[in-house]
């Protein structure tokens, strides 16, 4: 997965090939060979040093985040079903909801923060500690994601990020119509764009945490 998100669409790897063969009392091989052909189109870039280099250090950034597995796994799964929109739809979508889930949970805090700047701070911590209380089980999805752009992306500017929720929202309402039963054609989900989000996401995370890991060493 460190090498899949080296690419801005889903990589995955594939099976070049595989075969059976007998060997007669000589040792000589007899091979039976099938032919199949099929078409598709793919653009492939190169891969330098400065990408195998990211890759491994991203591999083990990866590796040390054990709330990422799900993720990578769901990131992959999109790449295994690039033949059919809906299933890679429905699977990176799952992975965005986990990825947001998990890294509001770990900013939720840094986020309410500000609020107890000012005055009677442990007045303040008081109400922030009942609204955090009430609203436990109540936030939404956009504004969980809301709460993971201003932790991820704190210095971009506001087009970028406004353009991030907007593109998250309108991905959610696709997803809201899949889920309602509403008549989507596959062929226009727009599966590498929802990886593209995916893939930003868990790349802001992934440098957030090394930059404070690397502050607190």
């Amino acid at each position: 997965m460190a090498i899949a998100f080296e690419s801005e669409h889903p990589s995955r790897f594939e099976k070049f090939t595989d075969g059976i063969y007998l060997s007669d009392t000589e040792g000589r091989p007899t091979y039976s060979v099938t032919f199949k052909f099929n078409a598709r189109a793919h653009v492939s870039s190169p891969f330098t040093e400065r990408a195998a280099t990211q890759a491994s250090r991203r591999y083990l950034l990866v590796s040390g985040h054990g709330e990422l597995r799900s993720v990578c796994r769901l990131y992959a799964q999109m790449a295994e079903n690039e033949n059919e929109p809906l299933k890679a739809f429905l699977f990176g979508w799952s992975a965005v909801e986990i990825l947001v889930s998990k890294v509001f949970v770990a900013f939720e805090n840094e986020f309410m923060s500000p609020l107890l700047d000012g005055a009677q701070a442990r007045l303040r911590q008081r109400f922030l500690s009942r609204v955090q209380e009430v609203m436990k089980d109540k936030y939404r999805l956009v504004e969980k994601f809301t709460c993971v752009t201003v932790a991820l992306f704190p210095h971009s500017a506001d087009t970028d990020v406004d353009s991030y929720l907007e593109q998250f929202k309108r991905l959610k309402g696709l997803r809201d119509k899949l889920l309602h039963g509403q008549d989507v054609p596959e062929d226009t989900l727009p599966v590498h764009e929802l990886a593209g989000l995916l893939r930003r996401y868990v790349l802001a995370f992934l440098e957030r945490t090394a930059r404070s890991s690397e502050a607190s060493d």
